[in-house]
């Protein structure tokens, strides 16, 4: 199984993809990475919304990304 999913968040359908996933018993200790050009605070709680662990806004800081993945354990 994987450790971490960055998926595009452009669409409706990659929102329900993460509640999908999310809701997966086997996936539990996979993080969600919403990847998406948009970053406001709505477009954040959207990503919440959806089960997503985190948000990030293209484009992606190698670093941010890093860090992300090492406080998840990745």
């Amino acid at each position: 199984m994987p450790h971490e999913l960055l998926p595009q968040l452009a669409t409706r359908a990659s929102q329900d993809v993460a509640k999908q996933l999310s809701a997966d018993t086997r996936l539990g200790h996979t993080v969600l990475i919403a990847v998406t050009g948009w970053g406001s605070a709505s477009d954040q709680a959207r990503s919440r919304e959806a089960r997503f662990d985190e948000h990030l806004t293209k484009p992606v800081d190698r670093d941010d990304l890093e860090a992300l993945l090492s406080r998840a354990g990745v």
